[in-house]
């Protein structure tokens, strides 16, 4: 190819085509140390790729299963998440989303997602804004399962019914800077039976709450 050609050929494509990069944040967000706050909305499972279990699911491996990208066409379920929970000693387990360097999530004003009971008796709390404990400082009373760590938030027990419900909790007055623990749920059995549920679509937005769960 003659010299004065291969340099227009070059400039050709740099100027049609754009650069495109991509990153583990998925564009939305960045670690504490940048300067700004993560811009909304954030979906959980995308920037916190790691789990911590407590109760039952720490003691016994297997007691509590949690399936992502579950697809459940009968149920509404398309990529959502399956959770599967065999009550062992304790009768009670959790699990939280993890990444212990944190995330400023200052610009969010509620956390929503959807969720549906499958079977089994039990009530579920949901927490969220989660922080790993100081423990020479914090307040470490009152913490169920999570000894590790303090939520901003957390529901009062329910129980889910066998219908999709979007549910709301308000952050909007929560010090949300430093979240290594955003969203975390506590399952306590009433019996010795199998808990399923799914829950999809867990969200931080700047969106004000509008029928927010009571928390406790």
């Amino acid at each position: 190819m003659p010299p004065i050609i291969g340099v227009a050929v070059f400039l050709f494509f740099a100027f049609i085509i754009p650069s495109t990069s991509f990153s583990a944040s998925n564009n939305f967000v960045n670690h504490n140390h940048d300067a700004n706050a993560e811009k909304n909305p954030v979906e959980v499972s995308q920037i916190y790729q790691s789990k911590s279990w407590e109760g039952d699911a720490k003691e016994k491996l297997g007691s509590l299963v949690v399936t992502e990208n579950y697809i459940d066409s009968d149920n509404s379920c398309e990529f959502c998440t399956l959770v599967d929970y065999t009550p062992s000693v304790q009768g009670v387990t959790g699990m939280s989303y993890v990444d212990d360097k944190g995330f400023d999530l200052t610009n969010a004003k509620r956390v929503t997602f959807y969720v549906i009971g499958l079977s089994g008796d039990a009530t579920i709390k949901f927490m969220v804004a989660g922080k790993n404990l100081d423990k020479k400082s914090d307040d470490i009373s009152n913490q169920g399962i999570f000894k590790n760590q303090k939520f901003a938030e957390t529901t009062q027990s329910m129980s889910l019914g066998n219908d999709w419900k979007k549910l709301e909790i308000d952050v909007s007055k929560d010090d949300l800077k430093n979240i290594t623990h955003p969203f975390a749920f506590e399952i306590k059995s009433k019996g010795t039976g199998e808990v399923a549920f799914y829950i999809k679509y867990i969200i931080y937005d700047s969106k004000t709450a509008n029928k927010p769960l009571p928390t406790v």
